[in-house]
């Protein structure tokens, strides 16, 4: 076994990010820099790969960023140079004391995998754009990496969701960001820029940045502008500018730039030297792409306070949702980008007002800061999994490496068995896991998890030595609510993952084995004993459980079994160790599971939706079982309704694939406002000024419980665990069915009888009872509060 150099062990734990291009070839490369910069040095002590010298390299060693060489040749044309490339990498980031592995692109992905099992390091695939050319190697490739970070929801859902369960877990969405105060437009800017084009006080100038391929739209945009300058218009010219990577898309657009309608208005050059220079003399950004992942050219022009015309694909309606950010044109149709291109050119109040609205969007929604704090909390997380100490505070262990041979040969071999052994993976990768006192296992259901927060905020609370959480997907997301609470990413499931939470729980020391999970598993108790440590859980799942628990909590009498089951759950552990309960004196339920961030102010200006003017009701439809049941239509028509009754109407949902999705995309949004995939820390800052939810089984109803918020819920035969909110509340059920109550996505008699009983219209005059019951209850709070 090959040990580290003494000087690369720290304290701060080695985020290596691996670039795919020596160059800046697009955006990618500028986020990457971005994101490695940004990193907080007091916590990560971050190292940078690049596959050669060039721009790239010189960026990041002009940052002080540690830079490393490392050739990547392609595994096709050069398999040999292919194998022997992986091992020299795995040596040169044991060297570099690399403890996480984050790849920019689908190579170095490859790279960043294989190294990553012969380092036992954690690996990051950072998805920058929506479409491949080879679906099966993206499953090898998601499979091959402990979580991929998508960056937006349409690259998820567009790449990722044909594989459903096989990589759902390991999917997360974090946006990118950028330096809102450095793309700010100023006049001084914006006369500079406007001089050094040579424009005229009335010239109205629209701009595209981005590489010269296909995709980008180049020629599309060249023919609706043509189209568009046949009539009466301001005097308006095109500025291009992008790498020069396909010439024949070059020859075209040059072409096509002297053609007699656009003889004169077009500027073509190659890649700007200063963008911002180039975007604050603009009057309009166009964005006529075919598929992007999250652009980064339009999040610096929206920084920049300019107005968007683009083509209308999932991508740019996610980062500009129109009408209010951008004017989009169907794929394909000249005509209607022309006419968009004519409105902008001739409505100069229109581009004020998108402009603002731009701006506005860009620094609540696309922050650097949020950006670079989203990323460094999941290395923290990838850390604890690994055994590392994120916080500078003890030492950190030193992960385990394969040994590499000096020999070509053997070293080959090594590469191919790790290649190999990528789809066998074990659900928590290390020995090591965290340093908290207590390890808490969430439940699988994220509706259970949201049911209990109160029960891990109180043991966060309690036990001073800090509470580490394993869950995934949704459940890490709830996790992270609690302050104090640490999440490791992972599950118990199946014979080696036991074991193999076992050695996690032995080699961190846990004191207790919190058990929230719900549906009796096994696979925790048994880990708990055979690490060494006793296990507190919940009651159920049959007698041969028992034995590995040592205190079993049944549910307890109260309006919500369920929250009282784990709540007295947290109880039980704190008995069992000693510690003294320390309640919550917040006074407010979202302030207990870390509500102290404005996350709700964010969401609700990013949908255009005001809740001081009406009361704010958020539709929970999200991507659940029970939205699946009830038809999508009537989802709709309750949005539509609530918003015709004089509410403020928000409508979430987890993931943007699905009937339900298409439902409202082909409805329009008249009356509501769309979220399409939302994460926990929004729904929680949501609740803080939603006046009603309204929605099914789903975790975003259980939170809003947990906050104390209203609920209304559309509900089949469910169990009573799962169907007895907290707090003001009403639900609509039918029962009188020849089936048994079920939770699962699939109808046992394939009619979903028991929700298309329920009508809209039933439901919004159960909205409205809550609504009134709850308006009245506040007025008499505060009628005893005003008396003497």
């Amino acid at each position: 076994m090959m040990a580290r150099s003494p000087m690369c062990v720290t304290a701060r734990p080695c985020p290596a990010y691996i670039f795919g291009h020596a160059q800046f070839i697009g955006g990618g490369e500028e986020s990457g820099v971005a994101l490695v910069r940004g990193l907080d040095r007091a916590r990560f002590d971050p190292l940078a790969v690049v596959p050669g010298p060039g721009a790239v390299a010189g960026r990041l060693r002009d940052a002080g960023v540690r830079t490393v060489e490392a050739a990547m040749p392609s595994p096709l044309r050069h398999p040999l140079r292919f194998m022997r490339s992986v091992v020299r990498l795995a040596r040169t980031l044991r060297d570099a004391g690399a403890d996480i592995l984050h790849a920019s692109t689908s190579r170095s992905a490859l790279y960043a995998a294989l190294a990553g099992r012969m380092l036992n390091c954690p690996v990051v695939w950072h998805v920058r754009e929506s479409k491949t050319d080879f679906a099966p190697y993206d499953l090898l490739l998601a499979l091959g990496a402990n979580r991929v970070v998508c960056v937006s929801a349409a690259v998820r859902d567009m790449r990722f969701s044909r594989f459903g369960p096989l990589v759902r877990d390991r999917l997360t969405v974090i946006r990118n960001g950028v330096d809102a105060a450095f793309f700010d437009n100023t006049p001084k800017l914006r006369r500079a820029g406007r001089e050094r084009l040579g424009a005229g006080p009335d010239e109205v100038l629209f701009g595209m940045l981005g590489s010269y391929v296909p995709r980008k739209g180049h020629a599309f945009l060249l023919r609706s502008l043509a189209r568009a300058v046949g009539g009466a218009l301001p005097p308006v010219r095109l500025v291009l500018a992008g790498n020069m990577i396909d010439a024949a898309v070059l020859r075209e657009v040059r072409r096509l730039a002297a053609v007699p309608e656009l003889h004169g208005r077009v500027d073509v050059f190659g890649p700007h030297d200063d963008p911002r220079a180039l975007l604050a003399a603009l009057d309009v950004f166009v964005l006529p792409s075919t598929g992007e992942g999250l652009s980064r050219a339009l999040m610096e022009a929206m920084s920049m306070g300019l107005p968007v015309a683009a083509t209308d694909i999932p991508e740019t309606r996610e980062g500009a949702p129109p009408p209010v950010h951008a004017l989009v044109a169907p794929l394909g149709d000249e005509e209607a980008m022309a006419r968009i291109l004519r409105r902008l050119a001739e409505d100069g109040p229109l581009r004020e007002r998108m402009g603002r609205a731009n701006r506005e969007r860009a620094v609540t929604r696309f922050a650097i800061g949020d950006h670079v704090r989203r990323v460094q909390g999941l290395y923290e997380g990838l850390s604890v999994m690994c055994g590392m100490a994120c916080d500078g505070m003890g030492p950190r262990r030193t992960p385990r490496v394969r040994r590499l041979a000096r020999g070509g040969g053997r070293g080959l071999r090594w590469a191919v068995g790790a290649a190999l052994g990528l789809l066998p993976r074990l659900a928590l990768r290390s020995p090591c896991a965290g340093r908290g006192e207590v390890l808490a296992v969430a439940p699988a259901d994220a509706a259970d998890m949201a049911q209990a927060l109160p029960g891990l905020a109180m043991l966060a609370r309690s036990v001073s030595g800090g509470v580490d959480v394993l869950a995934h997907g949704a459940s890490a997301e709830l996790a992270r609510l609690v302050p104090g609470c640490r999440v490791v990413h992972g599950f118990v499931r199946g014979v080696s993952g036991v074991f193999c939470a076992a050695r996690a729980v032995r080699a961190a020391g846990y004191g207790v084995v919190c058990d929230f999970s719900t549906d009796g598993a096994l696979g925790p108790p048994v880990a708990a004993r055979l690490g060494g440590a006793p296990c507190v859980g919940l009651a159920g799942g049959g007698r041969e459980r028992e034995p590995f628990l040592s205190v079993a909590v049944s549910a307890l009498p109260g309006p919500n079994p369920g929250a009282c089951a784990f709540t007295g759950l947290a109880r039980a552990v704190c008995a069992f160790m000693g510690a003294r309960v320390v309640p919550d004196r917040s006074g407010a339920a979202f302030d207990a599971i870390g509500g102290e961030d404005d996350d709700g102010a964010e969401a609700v200006d990013g949908a255009a939706v005001s809740s001081a003017v009406a009361p704010l009701v958020v539709v929970a439809a999200g991507g659940h079982s029970v939205a699946d049941r009830w038809p999508a239509a009537s989802w709709a028509d309750l949005a539509a309704m609530l918003g015709e009754a004089g509410h403020e109407v928000i409508v979430v949902m987890s993931g943007t694939d699905g009937g339900l999705a298409r439902c409202f995309r082909e409805r329009g949004t008249g009356g509501y406002a769309v979220m399409p995939d939302v994460d926990a820390r929004t729904v929680r800052g949501l609740c803080r000024r939603a006046a009603l939810f309204v929605g099914g089984d789903s975790w975003e109803m259980a939170l809003a419980d947990v906050c104390g918020v209203p609920t209304v819920r559309v509900l089949g035969p469910l169990p009573r665990w799962r169907r007895e909110p907290a707090g003001r509340t009403e639900a609509l059920r039918e029962e009188d069915l020849e089936c048994l109550g079920c939770g699962g996505p699939d109808c046992r008699i394939g009619t979903h009888e028991c929700m298309r009983r329920i009508t809209p219209d039933m439901v919004l005059a159960a909205a409205l009872r809550v609504l009134a019951a709850d308006s009245a209850g506040r007025a008499a709070e505060c009628r005893v509060q005003d008396e003497p």
